[in-house]
């Protein structure tokens, strides 16, 4: 019975971050009220914060879900390609491809209600940071098995460098979530021209 009743959670739950994506896609963070989701949902508004605690918390993990490359994908296969940048290139591009199917607003919305449910909730920041030390630790298992197949030096300091590719990612997803010009292209072409430093 308790098993029952656990695929039931977890299927609501689901519904309850398709219905939300929609919406933020729809009418953006802002417009998109808990009562809204939960009635797309068909559940209550008191049912949805059983299960997302604010609508701050919902949107990150609607976001974590889309970085993650949906929830029912747990790891990402690595390939490596003939080059240790090549490598990087290529898990980077992947990564990152799920940006392009979700609106800039709806990125810069995430960074301002995380600051505003910062502010009432600092403990919330952890589930952000999350994302962020799974990106690094994905870096640095990439780069530990490049490095095992010879296509870095043995004394290359893969830990080091995963902080800094993902500074440099950072950095240029930043400039393209606020200039609204800016391409993904030239995201991965920018954070390509620092691989070539990081890595050489």
């Amino acid at each position: 019975m308790s098993g029952l009743r656990e695929q039931k959670k977890q299927e609501t739950r689901k519904t309850i971050m398709e219905v939300a994506k929609g919406l933020f896609l729809e009418k953006g963070y802002e417009a998109t009220s808990t009562e809204l989701v939960a009635r797309r949902a068909g559940i209550g508004s008191g049912t949805l914060f059983n299960y997302f605690p604010s609508k701050a918390e919902l949107l990150v993990e609607v976001m974590r879900a889309e970085f993650t490359g949906m929830e029912e994908r747990k790891d990402l296969s690595f390939e490596v390609q003939e080059t240790a940048e090549a490598t990087v290139r290529n898990y980077l591009t992947k990564r990152l491809e799920g940006f392009s199917l979700l609106e800039k607003k709806l990125f810069r919305e995430l960074i301002v209600a995380s600051l505003n449910a910062y502010q009432s909730k600092p403990e919330f920041l952890q589930s952000l940071m999350q994302l962020d030390f799974m990106f690094i630790e994905e870096l640095v298992e990439l780069l530990k098995e490049v490095r095992r197949l010879g296509k870095l030096q043995d004394h290359f300091e893969v830990e080091i460098a995963a902080e800094l590719i993902y500074s440099s990612v950072m950095f240029e997803t930043l400039i393209y979530l606020y200039h609204e010009e800016r391409s993904l292209e030239e995201v991965l072409e920018q954070t390509g021209r620092k691989l070539t430093f990081i890595l050489k």
